[in-house]
Formats: C-alpha cells, sequence, structure tokens
C-alpha cells in the first residue's frame, strides 16, 4: 500500500555516495484515500557521525525510528549484521536506533519521498486484548536490546549513552497508555524491576514532575509523555 513519489530515486541518487552509511528523508503518513494524516519532518543535516545524528533526531522529538525512511549502504548494514528481531513487533524501534548510532557517516534531507498507507490491517493498531500484550512485551525485549548494545559499548560517550537511555525509558513508558488490568499491573512490574524512571532525564522542574506523576499514575504520565512528543 506504501509508495514512493515518483522522483524519489533521482533525488536519492543525486544526495547519495559511497561513503555515506545511511540517508535519512521524510515521510507523510496518509490514510487509505491518500489524504495526508500527518509529516514527519526530521531534521536536516550532512556528514554527520552515528552519535551525533541520533542525538539530533532525538532532540527534534519527532518520529525518526521508522526503517523505511532511510536508505541504508548495503556493505554497512551487512558488515554489522543487522537483524530485525523475527516474529515481534515493534521491531523498528529494536534496531534503527542502533543501526544510526553505529554509522560513520550520516546524511539527512529534507525531502518526503516516502507514503506510509495506514490500514485497519496493521498489527500495531489492532485492539485484540492478545495482540496488545503481546506488542508491550516485544517493547520489553527491545528496550532490554537496546539497553545492553547502548551501555555495553565502551566507545559511545557518557552523555549520549544518558540521552539514548532517557529515549528508550520514555518509549517504553508510553505503552502504558494502551493497558489495562492484569497486563498493565504485569507491565509496571517490568517498569519497575528494569528501574526505567531512573533512567529518565530529571534535570528541570517539568522532567522531575513527570517522572512524579509517572510513579503515581502512569497512565496519565503516559498521557503527558505522548503529548510531548
Amino acid at each position: 500500500d506504501d509508495y514512493l513519489t515518483k522522483d524519489a530515486l533521482t533525488i536519492i541518487d543525486a544526495k547519495i555516495d559511497s561513503d555515506i552509511d545511511l540517508l535519512s528523508f521524510n515521510i507523510c503518513v496518509v490514510n487509505k484515500y491518500k489524504e495526508p494524516i500527518y509529516h514527519v519532518q526530521k531534521p536536516v543535516f550532512s556528514n554527520l557521525n552515528g552519535e551525533q545524528a541520533i542525538i539530533k533526531f532525538i532532540e527534534k522529538t519527532q518520529l525518526f525510528d521508522t526503517p523505511v525512511s532511510y536508505v541504508y549502504r548495503t556493505a554497512y548494514f551487512r558488515e554489522n549484521k543487522f537483524l530485525y528481531a523475527p516474529n515481534r513487533v515493534h521491531e523498528d524501534f529494536g534496531l534503527t536506533p542502533l543501526v544510526i548510532l553505529n554509522a560513520k557517516q550520516v546524511m539527512a534531507i529534507g525531502h518526503t519521498l516516502y507514503y506510509y498507507v495506514i490500514t485497519d490491517r496493521s498489527l500495531t493498531r489492532s485492539n485484540n486484548p492478545i495482540e496488545i500484550k503481546q506488542r508491550a512485551w516485544d517493547m520489553l525485549y527491545h528496550f532490554d536490546y537496546l539497553y545492553l548494545n547502548i551501555n555495553n559499548n565502551l566507545q559511545i560517550a557518557e552523555k549520549t549513552k544518558k540521552i539514548l537511555n532517557n529515549f528508550i525509558a520514555l518509549e517504553l513508558l508510553k505503552k502504558i497508555k494502551e493497558l489495562k488490568g492484569k497486563v498493565l499491573k504485569e507491565y509496571l512490574y517490568e517498569i519497575k524491576n528494569r528501574k526505567v524512571l531512573k533512567l529518565i532525564n530529571q534535570k528541570g522542574l517539568k522532567n522531575k514532575l513527570l517522572v512524579l506523576l509517572t510513579s503515581i499514575a502512569p497512565k496519565i504520565g503516559s498521557k503527558v509523555i505522548l503529548r510531548k512528543k
């Protein structure tokens, strides 16, 4: 259902070269009638390394981990043996940050080249209780994978690790909003067990209040986090 603009390949070919591991571009989310719902506008830059690039993406607070909004150098992807976790949803969250982080050179252009069509068939939008729980547990799986790969990598600066830890913690908390009952209780236990709230940046009164609110009323805290996006 998704589609590229007619000039996408021409634009990409003109921008990319053999030194670029990753080329970022913008996407537009549309409905089945191809009517725009919202645009994902990522920052524009050239010749940044992976650490610099992912900080830019996170600071923009836009959705940046959608795999279809990048062109990858095939050799780079293969050399690092990047693999999406099989049989899991939210696999983009589980891998894209690492693909960006490990890149030696990243370029981001301001063109909107990809149109993502939202359909009723999407697994990430199903209201089936079993699938809702599976999505939550897949997020925990991806969080654990990212946390280990970020914090066990001695080449990543401590400042970058703090920014990334804050990002993955907030993404985990956003999932609270769609959970209820026993599943919510189990998910909150897993979050507490991982000490996720301690990973959130608590500089400034607003951030401290957010952590306090989420610890007392997780559902409300999750809604506030989503509103900040």
